[in-house]
Formats: structure tokens, C-alpha cells, sequence
């Protein structure tokens, strides 16, 4: 890990579902490349995204909470530097905006959310319920006994198609009317983006991936291959990489309507000293996601309230997640101040200070309650909370650009406050990852690394940043990204490219 931390913090409001805790899963008591592509001749801006120091969100509960007034929601919270926020909108079976595949629940939630958050400087941030319940019984996915969960079936072609269709529909909405007519969401949050259990899928659509992937004929069906049996475990491998592909096709269905969204997950928060956990119970490889450059942050739901057990997580998450304090990507785990009980609002600020002390990018507090919460929110009014957790305030980077001549390459940012300029920089990748096994298990599991690359820093504040990097070898392609850091905090960019 580089000396200066590359860290980019996040902020975000959410209305949220609270996550199925599901009886069949055991209660919560490699090196590759991750970067974006591309070279550059002359000079040309490599990012349109800004990148916050922190990120402060609240998710606001789409499923419970009926009628929410959006704009004191966002008076509430603005005071407190929260830049974010995440809604729940959409699920297999349901939206919370006009869909052409699916029922509303209630009136357009979206809209008036996007108004809201746009209007103050905030990002909006929809979420998705991918695979939790089902359209029809078609899309159902099968248990080894032939039970029907409420889950849909990731095998199956036209529950894809179906996911596809309101994937591309959330992700090119837009305001009809208005001071932000045209605007659109911010952000793709991927939830529930896994199984229920390690007893799904076994219909005949996933017989015949799994003969596929094994390369023979499964006469015997689930027979050696259900739970318990000497072939469940390649059963399980196998069915990990149905998720995987499909978190690789709703990212790129993402953006081709939107390209400019960031994408991240909602993932399990996998306890201590067992990194296979998700991709063995649940089919879920966050870190495949992070090594593939699907996600442009991930968020650990870390709904514990025992302190020497959340840091005990961060540190597990940063070790083989991540890749450590400013790592691949940001690490912006979601928080508990409701659940299974409400949380003290002392005790609520402890967690953030434990996850900071241990390199989170950001929070994203589960969930808001507060003036206009609407009707059908338990959540404690958000304000408690907020008022006693330390919140200076964020500072944003922006406008990255690289100018090459010759053998040299100046690159160039901005910061809306006084912040030191760092640039890391190598002809190799600074992120890998590793497929490592764990006997314990008998599983495997992605483990990200970062491999330090030179780098160059100017520590004197400012807020036009130029770093220029020297005796480079033409034609080669370089890797960089690059960081500022105030008082406050630090902000970092993702990994890109350049030729000089």
C-alpha cells in the first residue's frame, strides 16, 4: 500500500428495504487488473465524474415508508454535508415509478426525488432489488426438492430479458418537466444481487448451464449435485458465475443508456476470517465485480452494533476487498442506527468512528426517519444522530486531464478547496487479484491487491492541481491515478491510462 492513503469517501441518504435475514443461511454471529482503459494523445479530460472526500448518505426506505416529502427530507439533511442520497425503487415484481413492465406500488417516487436532491447539489442514488421475488412462477427459482423459492432464477432466459427491460428503463429515466427536466438518476445501486440459500437454482435451465460449465451430461438430476452430496460443492462454484455474469451484463445495460452512472452493490457483510462466505452461502463475488471494474463502489451491510466486531469486518473487507485504505475502489459500508433495535444515538456514533479509524470511504446510514418520513417509517429521527457524528466538511476533485509531450506527461486537477496534489503512476496495473483457496471451506474466493506504483506529491495547498511526470518511454501504456488531501479528508480517483 502507497504511503499517501488514496482514499474517496462517499455520503449518502438511502431509503432502503431492511435486507431478508434468511433462516438458511448461517447467521452473521488473485491479482487482477482493475482499471478504466483508454490512452491519451495530447491532452484530453479523462473524467466528468466528481469524486467526493467523504461520502454521507441516508437510505430512505422505498418499501415501508409511503408518501415521503422529499424536499424537507433534503432541507433536513443538506445542514449536514450529506451529499447523497439512495432510494429503493424498483423490484422484480414492483416499481416505485411509472414502469412499462411492472405495477407501481404507490405514486412516482422518483421524480420528486431526483427534484429534490438535484436542486441542492446532491447525487440520487436508485436501488434495485434484483433477484428478491419473482414475476411469475416461471421465474421462480427451483430447490433441489423441487420447492418453488420466490426468487427469481438468473438461468432462466426470459427472466433475464425481464431484468434487462427494467434495468434500462430505471437507468434512462428521466424528469419530464420542470427545472430538471431531463435529469436522470446518479447512481445504480445493485441489491439483493445474489441467492436466497445454497439450495437454488436446480431447474432445467440451470441443469443445462451446469452441463455446459461441467462439459458432460447430468442424467441424474439434482441427485450428486444437491445439498449434502459428494458434488454440491462444484455445484456451488459453478452457480456463482451465473451472478457474475449477470452483474457484468446489468452493468454494461446500465450504461449504455446512461453512461455516466456510477454502479455499486449492496453486499452481504461476510463475518470475520471467512472471505468465501458470500460466493460459498449466497453466490455473491463482490470481489469478482471489483477485479472485473463493475462496481464503482461497494457497501458492505454491516448490521452489527458491536464494535470489536464491525472493526474486525472493516479490516477483513480492506485486507481482501479492497485492497487496504484507498484501495480499487471506494469501501462505503451501510450502517445500522434501526435494526434489529434502535440503536443509541452515542452508541450510533461509535460505529462511524470505528469504520473511519479502519479506512471507510463513506457511510450509508440504514436508514432515515425524521421530518417527512411520510407514513410507515420506524426509523429514529435522523437529526439525533447526525448531530453528534463529526462532519467537517467534504471537498470535491474534478476535471482530471493528462497532457503528454514527448517524453513527459503533466496531469492536471481541480479541488474546491486548499488540498495537497498526489499522483501514483507505473507501467503495470496497480490493482490485481488472486484466486485463492481456503482449505477450511474447501472454496475459492478473489483476494484484490494493490501493487505500489512511483509516486510523485507536492504538499503545498491549492486548489489547481499539476503534477508532471518525466522521463517516460513513448508509446507505453501508463497507469495513474491521483489523490488530494486536506485537513478534512482525502480524496482519490479511480485507476486510468495514458500513452505518452
Amino acid at each position: 500500500m502507497c504511503t499517501p492513503k488514496f482514499k474517496m469517501t462517499l455520503a449518502v441518504i438511502v431509503l432502503f428495504t431492511i435486507p431478508l435475514l434468511v433462516s438458511a443461511i448461517a447467521p452473521l454471529t488473485s491479482y487482477y487488473t482493475i482499471f478504466s482503459s483508454g490512452s491519451i494523445a495530447s491532452s484530453e479530460t479523462q473524467q466528468a465524474s466528481t469524486y467526493e472526500s467523504e461520502m454521507r448518505a441516508l437510505f430512505v426506505h422505498g418499501l415501508n415508508m409511503l408518501y415521503p416529502d422529499w424536499e424537507t427530507i433534503c432541507d433536513t439533511v443538506q445542514g449536514y454535508g450529506v451529499n447523497s442520497i439512495v432510494v429503493e425503487v424498483l423490484y422484480t415484481s414492483g416499481s416505485r415509478y411509472p414502469s412499462n413492465y411492472v405495477s407501481s406500488y404507490t405514486r412516482d417516487e422518483l421524480t420528486p426525488a431526483i427534484q429534490a436532491t438535484h436542486s441542492r447539489g446532491m447525487k440520487l442514488h436508485a436501488s434495485f432489488n434484483v433477484l428478491l421475488s419473482a414475476l411469475s412462477d416461471e421465474h421462480k427459482a427451483v430447490s433441489s426438492s423441487g420447492t418453488l423459492w420466490d426468487w427469481t432464477d438468473p438461468t432462466n432466459p426470459t427472466a433475464l430479458t425481464h431484468l434487462r427491460n427494467l434495468t434500462e428503463e430505471l437507468c434512462s429515466f428521466q424528469v419530464q418537466s420542470g427545472i430538471q427536466a431531463g435529469d436522470t438518476i446518479d447512481g445504480f445501486m445493485l441489491d439483493y444481487i445474489r441467492y436466497d440459500n445454497n439450495d437454488m437454482p436446480y431447474g432445467e435451465y440451470a441443469r443445462q448451464k451446469l452441463e455446459t460449465y461441467l462439459g458432460e451430461a447430468i442424467i441424474n438430476w439434482p441427485g450428486d449435485f444437491a445439498p449434502g452430496m459428494s458434488r454440491h460443492t462444484e455445484f456451488l462454484e459453478w452457480r456463482v458465475t451465473i451472478i457474475d455474469d449477470l452483474v457484468g451484463d446489468m452493468q454494461s445495460w446500465a450504461l449504455g443508456v446512461n453512461p455516466d452512472l456510477e454502479i455499486s452493490a449492496a453486499v452481504w457483510g461476510w463475518p470475520p476470517t471467512n472471505p468465501t462466505y458470500n460466493r460459498m452461502w449466497i453466490g455473491q463475488d463482490q470481489n469478482k465485480w471489483i477485479k472485473e471494474g463493475w462496481l464503482d463502489f461497494v457497501s458492505p451491510m454491516i448490521y452489527t452494533t458491536d464494535i470489536s466486531t464491525i472493526a474486525a469486518m472493516m479490516q477483513e473487507y480492506q485486507e481482501y476487498m479492497v485492497a487496504g485504505p484507498e484501495g480499487k475502489i471506494p469501501l462505503v459500508p451501510f450502517m445500522t442506527n434501526c435494526f434489529p433495535a434502535t440503536v443509541p444515538a452515542d452508541q450510533f456514533k461509535q460505529q462511524i468512528d470505528t469504520i473511519r479509524a479502519n479506512g471507510a470511504d463513506g457511510w450509508i446510514i440504514w436508514r432515515y426517519g425524521g421530518p417527512g418520513d411520510g407514513q410507515g417509517s420506524v426509523a429514529p429521527d435522523i437529526r439525533d444522530y447526525l448531530n453528534l457524528i463529526d462532519l467537517p466538511q467534504v471537498f470535491s476533485l474534478r476535471e482530471i486531464e493528462v497532457n503528454c509531450t514527448g517524453r513527459n506527461a503533466t496531469i492536471t486537477w481541480t479541488t474546491d478547496k486548499p488540498a495537497t496534489s498526489t499522483v501514483e503512476y507505473g507501467t503495470s496495473p496497480l490493482f490485481n487479484a488472486s484466486y485463492e483457496y481456503l482449505s477450511m471451506n474447501n472454496f475459492h474466493y478473489w483476494n484484490i491487491d494493490h501493487v505500489e506504483g512511483t509516486i510523485i506529491e507536492d504538499t503545498t495547498p491549492v486548489t489547481s492541481h499539476m503534477i508532471t511526470l518525466t522521463g517516460l518511454q513513448e508509446g507505453t501504456l501508463y497507469y495513474y491515478r491521483v489523490q488530494s488531501q486536506d485537513s478534512s479528508g482525502i480524496t482519490t480517483t479511480k485507476v486510468y491510462t495514458f500513452k505518452p
